[in-house]
């Protein structure tokens, strides 16, 4: 198996709507550097494994990736994904002795960043001794070629993300290529995008990634929300507009505040607590939408699902300003409810830590 495999065997592969817009305007729309399509961004990943051979890199390497949000970046990303190597994410802003840590018991091969990734690589010995350094936009250097995927076990890992963790250790969260591909099972099949074949607008990294799985195409706007990128959402052309929404609520307010999108369809929100008046102004502004409420984490999405007008409302039954009503565990999560924990177990919850004992003994269990 590889997480990757079912993306090379779609039917989209040459499809050529756009597949990720970095959208700072309208003016991204003819950007070839904020606009890629579904058979470009399949070529290009084409030609990152062709690069990513010729720098040496073979199965079960480690890459290290600090590096801005780009469609090279994404297409760099398939490429090591299909051919077996490693991804490898630290939160920037870990202790520096954390980060030698971790380095020195990974060993990572090479390190892909941009400018700022290659300033913050500077702070640390380890970061420096990573053998071979490179940015995605290498993979301009070379031609296409025929697409390797290679077959890998179940429990071999995929994405490596460690941040600093509750008792100060880093902590590794594992993705492992069967748990990518039963993650993206489960979501597929809760995130009703069968009846919105439009673009999704999203402010997250991971959820566009996810997209890009499903032949859906995503409309990613960047951290800073700037007001005036986000008015220009209402001048999409019918061929960009989103029919579903995945974010927070502090981007919706934004968007509440600039823009009207009268496109949307859908809404999966969550995140972060929201008082009720967010989602009942969005109710108002979007009168014939479907609104749902997603509940997890990194370790486990999602975990339960919810009406989010009934959560609304079952939270203001019980006298709450804040939308406390979760939902139901969705069918794929088993529960445990002790008197101290609410356990969940599923194909998609990480099942353990990587390099953080202590965190597994409180948090993890077989």
């Amino acid at each position: 198996m590889n997480c990757v495999q079912a993306y090379f065997d779609s039917d989209f592969l040459h499809d050529d709507r756009a597949a990720i817009i970095f959208f700072k305007g309208i003016k991204s729309l003819k950007n070839p550097r904020s606009n890629i399509s579904f058979s470009k961004l399949s070529a290009n990943a084409s030609k990152a494994q062709n690069a990513l051979h010729a720098l040496g890199f073979k199965k079960g390497d480690v890459i290290l990736l600090f590096e801005s949000p780009s469609p090279d970046m994404y297409a760099m990303i398939m490429a090591m994904l299909a051919s077996g190597i490693k991804l490898m994410i630290v939160e920037p802003w870990m202790p520096i002795k954390n980060i030698n840590s971790i380095i020195e018991q990974i060993r990572p091969k090479g390190f892909m960043s941009g400018v700022i990734g290659r300033a913050w690589g500077l702070r640390t010995k380890s970061l420096r001794q990573i053998p071979t350094k490179f940015t995605s936009s290498i993979l301009h250097n070379f031609k296409e070629q025929t697409m390797k995927i290679e077959s890998m076990k179940e429990d071999d890992e995929a994405i490596l993300t460690f941040t600093s963790g509750t008792s100060g250790n880093p902590k590794g969260v594992h993705r492992k290529h069967k748990y990518l591909i039963d993650q993206a099972s489960v979501l597929k099949k809760h995130m009703d995008y069968t009846d919105h074949p439009k673009m999704d607008l999203t402010i997250f990294t991971n959820v566009t990634l996810l997209n890009l799985g499903m032949g859906k195409g995503s409309l990613l706007v960047p951290p800073r929300w700037n007001k005036n990128v986000i008015s220009e959402l209402d001048q999409l052309p019918e061929q960009y507009q989103p029919d579903t929404l995945s974010a927070g609520p502090a981007f919706l307010i934004e968007l509440m505040k600039y823009a009207r999108v009268h496109s949307l369809a859908s809404f999966h929100l969550g995140g972060a607590l929201a008082d009720t008046w967010i989602y009942e102004k969005a109710f108002k502004y979007w009168p014939k939408a479907k609104f749902t409420h997603v509940y997890g984490s990194s370790e486990a999405e999602p975990v339960a699902l919810a009406d989010l007008k009934n959560a609304v409302q079952m939270s203001k039954n019980r006298g709450y300003f804040q939308t406390l009503y979760l939902g139901r565990p969705i069918d794929d999560i088993e529960i445990d409810n002790s008197s101290t924990s609410l356990w969940v177990s599923g194909p998609h919850v990480s099942p353990e830590y990587k390099g953080d004992i202590e965190a597994n003994q409180k948090n993890k269990r077989k």
